[in-house]
């Protein structure tokens, strides 16, 4: 700064005009260079402060003094100031941002901070000392494995390797990290720090791969395990990639060649059920759960050791320790209080070093060896672990062991399933189907839905409205009017009132609903109606209902007319014959009748009639006229049988009928005894009939006597709906369908859900599996013929075709093993029909049966027989079959099961490499023109 610089800190502002002149030019200088400003620059505090002789620092007193001292100095010093040096004290010695005098506890407390910081930064820490305490961890920059174990309690290795095995329930096992452990059947997933992999064992299963696959995705997306992988290292036998994760796995694990080969190791099922004989569950017990100082103990609990865990046994306001073994977790309830919650993790810890008593029929740490000698008691191996589990927190090792535990769920919102199935499509080059599996028995247990209606924002339920779970608001629906029209011949004609809910199969219905709904049940806080109760709100639907016999142009211009008569632009709900809705049929009150064919055919009941009584609920009762015959009958079912020139109305009740079944049809009956009576016919005589206590005029009735499946000499007990799935794998993954009754209600028995069209109507060939309690049926439906001549009408058109059809067989006959297992049912009495063939006992499922002699014909060209049925695990043993004769394979068509574009495989050993002159390992390994020409020249392409 010049000679001429001017410091404003420097200048002492008097009273002086020559002072206040020189400053004014000074400033008017400044407005030339720079803007004026509205207020004055602050000055720097800290210079201020620096500059000050009269300010101590508490730091650069001795110290000597105490506390209490400086208190008494500071006190003593305040009574000695008079009131002209008050001032004087405020403009020296006061130092802050509000400008206050410090008090003697302040002062104190300052000083004592003072003194801790000055001890702080004058003491010397021995770091090299206090670094020999701390982990040391050396990692391979290959594998990324470290030498040290870390945190007890986390149930984490640096190294884990789990074994993933099973047929029913799966199981997911910590096994020693060596390829000794391994074999050619099975799933394995490592973890390390740095990378986790999936080997898949190359005659290993579907459902073991999917299990694989979402383990691993799990721990690497959720970082599980103290896993930081970036992706999924997927590698199937004999068909790995080379790389540095590849190198990674096999120094960890060891050569492969010791690898264990299929035939070497424990059954699937056998290895299921001895491994979970070594399950123990232990509750933490204590006498006093408030007192967090009590002796706790560990109590077994027999019920639940030795089987599957199931999430439901895990109770929030216990502790628990579940010994798998090789892995041992403490689970801490999130409502656990006291002792057990103190101390799980150390009682899990104890039980964990005792080690364990081998009496399980498998080795609880070599799972591929039985256990020879039960009562030896064993350590368990460095790489077992322990974890302590909070709920809500366990890892995905600990979540496996459990069958019913929720699918994860990944940040995506996306399930593992479905990233399973999309991982399992795109691993293999070659697909020939895509990877699928079994439908899980638990999804199949699921309880049937009750068919409710909500449309265009109105809960109809079954017709008198329902309750919104969502907002909990019950709806009320009333009935305002009602009109039906009947369309013939590019036309419609309204009908009577006394004509509302009679129906022909062969004609088209348009009926327009006019009602009201509203909300009900609305309280206010004193429990009196509240006045959001509103009164309602006027609705209208169009059904235009069409006869299963209707002609196309008869259900076109129902459908257009509906569409121009819809001035109020309400729902257009087309409903099939077979497909009514609960609330179609409540519109009619129980009186609803479908007669067979036209109106034009026979108005009256001149002629001889039967019709099966449908439906449970009173209000929706519908007569449905079938065949007239004997062969219509059913154990089950109640019919009504009308003699027109005797004028007799029978009232059959099979053997087996449920209660609800004989109420409604005893007032179906009364009702169309009553419409008879309004047509002007003469009133006819209602008989009741018991099955076996038919007479001849009866039979006579029913024509030539045809046999029915009658359960007359069957002594078990029929109160039970039977339940009905369709599988198929027309959207890339096999799935099921339930198929019910469209007015099934869950309060009474429904002993026929499934209708002929329910089963001929899906896209061929279907596989639908009905379980009827005491026998199960899985049917197959055909191959549908071609218009065109140049292809063969007897079965696929393609040995794909066929063997996608193959695999979607197994999958279903899997299920339904697996479905029966779960229910405890009989294996033996599981059957595979076929439609067009299917034998009486199958057809009596049904309420009404035709038979279809084109589709009866296509089967017998296809070499099944009328009436044929053939056990399922028969049936199932045979797809399930890997290995063929060399003449078997050359046979035209392929043996069931046989993928056509991998038939070499199904060769053994010695066939195969006397056949192409290599062994079956090293024929992947050639180019793939090479392997191509081979199969050409053997004749296997």
């Amino acid at each position: 700064m010049g000679e001429d610089a001017f410091d404003f800190d420097d200048l002492e502002i008097h009273e002086s005009k020559s002072h206040i002149k020189s400053v004014r030019g000074f400033a008017d200088q400044r407005r030339k260079l720079k803007p004026n400003r509205k207020n004055v620059a602050s000055r720097n505090p800290v210079k201020v402060l620096q500059k000050r002789d009269d300010v101590i620092d508490d730091l650069e007193d001795g110290g000597s003094g105490t506390d209490e001292d400086d208190t008494n100095e500071l006190v003593s010093s305040e009574k000695k100031l008079t009131n002209g040096s008050i001032k004087q004290i405020l403009e020296t010695n006061v130092v802050g941002r509000k400008g206050g005098i410090n008090t003697g506890r302040i002062k104190a407390r300052e000083v004592e901070l003072a003194k801790d910081a000055k001890k702080g930064l004058e003491s010397k820490e021995d770091i090299h000392g206090a670094s020999k305490g701390l982990r040391v961890t050396e990692k391979d920059r290959k594998t990324g494995v470290g030498t040290e174990k870390t945190n007890p309690y986390d149930g984490v290795k640096e190294v884990m390797f789990f074994h993933i095995k099973g047929a029913r329930h799966i199981q997911t096992r910590l096994i020693e990290p060596k390829t000794c452990n391994m074999n050619s059947g099975d799933v394995f997933v490592l973890v390390t720090p740095k990378y986790v992999h999936q080997w898949n064992g190359k005659n290993c299963s579907i459902m073991e791969k999917a299990r694989g696959s979402e383990v691993s995705a799990v721990v690497q997306q959720w970082k599980e395990l103290g896993c930081t992988a970036n992706n999924v290292n997927v590698m199937d036998e004999n068909r790995e990639k080379p790389g540095a994760q590849l190198k990674a796995f096999w120094k960890i694990l060891g050569d492969k060649k010791h690898i264990q080969k299929i035939e070497k190791v424990l059954d699937d099922k056998d290895f299921e059920k001895g491994i979970l004989e070594s399950n123990q569950f232990y509750e933490i017990e204590c006498e006093d759960e408030n007192n967090e100082d009590d002796e706790c103990s560990l109590k077994l609990l027999p019920k639940f050791s030795g089987k599957v865990p199931s999430k439901k046994w895990l109770d929030s306001h216990k502790a628990y320790v579940l010994d798998f073994g090789t892995e041992v977790y403490s689970w801490i309830g999130r409502h656990t209080k006291g002792a057990p919650r103190k101390k799980a993790a150390d009682i899990g810890l104890e039980h964990y070093n005792k080690g364990y008593a081998c009496s399980t029929p498998i080795h609880p740490f070599n799972l591929n060896t039985k256990n020879e000698n039960k009562s030896t008691h064993m350590e368990r191996p460095e790489w077992s672990v322990y974890g302590r589990m909070a709920e809500k927190t366990e890892n995905v090792a600990f979540r496996r062991k459990f069958y019913d535990w929720p699918d994860p769920v990944d940040l995506k919102v996306k399930t593992v399933e479905a990233k399973v199935h999309a991982q399992l499509t795109k691993e293999f080059t070659e697909p020939t189907t895509p990877n699928l599996m079994t439908i899980r028995a638990r999804d199949l247990i699921q309880p049937t839905p009750e068919p409710l209606m909500i449309l265009d924002g109105s809960f109809i339920g079954r017709g008198k409205g329902m309750r919104d779970e969502e907002t909990l608001f019950r709806f009320g629906v009333t009935l305002n009017s009602l009109t039906v029209w009947q369309v013939a011949a590019n036309s419609f004609e309204e009908l009577p009132p006394e004509r509302y809910g009679v129906f022909y199969s062969g004609e088209a219905y348009i009926i327009k609903w006019n009602f009201e709904i509203f909300r009900t049940g609305i309280r206010n806080l004193k429990g009196g109606k509240s006045k959001q109760e509103d009164s309602g709100k006027d609705r209208i639907f169009f059904f235009f209902w069409q006869g299963q016999d209707c002609s196309s142009s008869d259900k076109g211009t129902a459908a257009l007319m509906t569409v121009e008569m819809d001035t109020e632009e309400g729902p257009q709900i087309p409903v099939q014959q077979g497909k009514e809705p609960p609330a179609f049929f409540q519109l009619f009150d129980g009186k609803m009748v479908i007669h067979a064919g036209k109106l034009s055919d026979d108005p009256s009941y001149k002629k001889n009639r039967m019709y099966w009584v449908r439906n449970e609920v009173d209000v929706e009762t519908c007569l449905v006229e079938v065949k007239l015959s004997s062969a219509s009958l059913r154990s089950r079912g109640c019919f009504v049988i009308i003699n027109g020139e005797e004028k007799k109305l029978y009232l059959w009740q099979g053997i087996k009928a449920s209660s609800s079944t004989i109420e409604r049809s005893e007032q179906a009956a009364k009702n169309l005894q009553k419409n008879i009576s309004k047509l002007g016919s003469k009133s006819f005589e209602m008989i009741h009939v018991s099955e076996g206590e038919e007479d001849n005029a009866l039979w006579d009735t029913l024509g030539d006597e045809e046999d029915y499946m009658s359960y007359i000499e069957v002594a078990k007990t029929f109160d039970f709906t039977p339940r009905c799935f369709a599988f198929d794998s027309l959207h890339g993954y096999f799935r099921f369908t339930e198929i019910t009754s469209t007015a099934y209600s869950p309060e009474h028995i429904c002993p026929f859900p499934v209708l002929q069209n329910d089963l001929y109507e899906l896209s061929q060939p279907g596989l639908v599996f009905i379980d009827l309690k005491y026998k199960m049926f899985l049917w197959q439906g055909w191959w549908p013929a071609s218009d065109d001549e140049t292809i063969d009408s007897k079965g696929p058109n393609t040995h794909a075709e066929k063997h996608r059809f193959d695999v979607n067989r197994k999958l279903a006959m899997e299920s339904v093993m697996n479905y029966a297992e779960e229910c405890g049912r009989n294996l033996s009495r599981i059957y595979l029909v076929f439609a067009g063939c299917e034998p009486l006992e199958f057809t009596n499922i049904c309420p009404h049966w035709q038979q279809r002699e084109e589709i009866t014909n296509i089967q017998k060209e296809a070499g099944y027989q009328p009436g044929e049925k053939r056990k399922l695990q028969t049936v199932l043993e045979q797809l399930s079959k890997d290995e063929y004769t060399l003449e078997e394979l050359k046979q035209k068509p392929l043996p069931e099961g046989v993928d056509p574009t991998r038939i070499e495989y199904y060769l053994n050993k010695e066939d195969f490499k006397k056949l192409f002159g290599v062994g079956k390992e090293e024929f992947p390994k050639l180019p793939r023109w090479k392997q191509i020409d081979l199969k050409k020249k053997t004749g296997l392409f």
